[in-house]
């Protein structure tokens, strides 16, 4: 009961972003919300990255990243560049779609922002996504040995019976 309800919450805090950010104008999007600002922290070899931030934060202290699947298409189409989504320790990241596909995010690999290349020693992002249908959700853990490093998964998207695969990746921008 309890795991429903918490899933219940969510869509409507997901739906309340939704209406949020679709009230807004283009124009005044692009002034006044964080993923079309590109910052560049340093990842773990010291070298500079590219990031967006994420395409809404709600709740207290803003800890609730929220990032849809259009986002992430737009990311893959070019109309948005592709980079890393920045999140924090102790933020929940929730995956919606707005468009009723079905969602299932695979677990995040470690990986060296700079070469590519999986890194194995490093502990889990974030703990199991939960959630289902349109919205799944997760917690970005408060370790220090995350910070600095790239995060990339696969969320299989399922409308109509075809599931596509999309390949977001996040950085752990730290505390």
């Amino acid at each position: 009961m309890k795991n429903t309800l918490i899933i219940l919450l969510l869509v409507v805090v997901a739906v309340l972003a939704f209406f949020l950010i679709r009230r807004e104008k283009p124009t005044e999007r692009r002034k006044s919300t964080e993923p079309y600002v590109t910052v560049s922290p340093v990842d773990r070899a010291g070298k500079s990255i590219k990031t967006r931030g994420c395409e809404a934060r709600l709740g207290r202290d803003n800890k609730v990243c929220v990032i849809s699947i259009e986002y992430l298409r737009d990311m893959i189409s070019g109309s948005k560049p592709d980079e890393a989504i920045e999140v924090r320790h102790k933020d929940t990241i929730l995956w919606v779609s707005w468009n009723g596909e079905t969602l299932d995010v695979q677990p995040l690999k470690a990986m060296d922002c700079s070469t590519q290349q999986p890194v194995t020693t490093v502990p889990p992002l974030i703990d199991r996504a939960s959630g289902s249908g349109s919205a799944q959700y997760a917690h970005v853990s408060d370790k220090p040995d995350n910070d600095g490093y790239c995060y990339k998964t696969n969320i299989n998207v399922t409308i109509n019976g075809q599931t596509i695969p999309l390949d977001p990746h996040l950085f752990d921008g730290g505390p």
